[in-house]
């Protein structure tokens, strides 16, 4: 069997590591492929994140098999979690084997008690994280439920995401151990009120991926729009109705005096 494996993949070939699997990588016993060197234990921790777990793929596996008086393996590879043992091989790999914990860490051990080097290849295995984080609960908020791959969370009362206004935020795992969204802290409604936000319907996610100072300055810029543009208009238009409706009273004031004047001087005057 020959695996090729890319430089930018992360691989260790020392033993008693601990491993940190928040990105994935290979394993190799010490001397793969040409020989494996013998030695009491060889171990590797493999830690993930807490609310991940560990997916080990042993993808090749050449060690000495048992012998014609030997009922157990010599050098064998074990995997363990927790004390229980979940794999216990020698020989040849067949065919790969996936092996998933059922917390986020796993541990395996090799051990080879022949002496001095074998003329087998060792092992090989890829490991990585399988499942998102766990995610602290948001501030003035709390985690309802979560599974391997949805979360829900809440914002207490008077309380909402900033860039949803809501007080209910679903996560959703994908890619494998990845969430779908971020979750920033809760605000309070108060902090809200003197922008005009609250009492105003907004739909969901209306303002995703705004923050809140991009959207109090749109708030303000809206309102003197609605100043310049509406507001002001309509107070000079008023003005100028009302100073029209002053100039004809005045005017039809001052033709009604004239003819009253005209009459009566008529009325008095020598002759009539």
């Amino acid at each position: 069997m020959r695996i090729t494996l890319t430089v930018s993949e992360h691989k260790t070939k020392f033993c008693n590591e601990e491993i940190n699997v928040a990105e994935e990588g290979f394993v190799m016993s010490p001397g793969y492929p040409i020989y494996y060197v013998n030695k009491d234990d060889c171990h590797w921790l493999l830690k993930a994140s807490p609310g991940q777990r560990v997916q080990v793929t042993l993808l090749d596996m050449s060690l000495r098999s048992t012998g014609p008086r030997e009922s157990n393996c010599t050098d064998h590879l074990q995997v363990i979690e927790d004390g229980r043992v979940m794999m216990d091989e020698c020989g040849e790999l067949a065919k790969a084997i996936v092996i998933m914990s059922e917390g986020n860490m796993l541990n395996l051990t090799f051990t080879g008690l022949s002496q001095n080097m074998f003329p087998k290849r060792g092992v090989l295995f890829h490991y990585k994280a399988i499942g998102c984080v766990q995610l602290n609960p948001p501030k003035d908020g709390y985690m309802v439920f979560r599974n391997q791959t949805d979360a829900q969370f809440m914002c207490c009362v008077d309380y909402m995401f900033p860039d949803t206004l809501d007080r209910l935020r679903d996560l959703h795992c994908h890619n494998g151990n990845t969430w779908n969204n971020s979750l920033p802290d809760c605000i309070t409604d108060k902090s809200l009120k003197p922008w005009g936000w609250i009492g105003t319907p907004m739909p969901t996610n209306s303002l995703k991926d705004t923050n809140i100072t991009n959207s109090h300055t749109a708030a303000i810029v809206k309102e003197s729009d609605f100043v310049f543009d509406v507001m002001l208009p309509t107070l000079i238009i008023c003005v100028l109705l009302i100073g029209n409706g002053v100039i004809i009273v005045v005017i039809f004031y001052m033709r009604k005096r004239q003819v009253s004047t005209s009459v009566h001087a008529y009325l008095v005057s020598p002759g009539t």
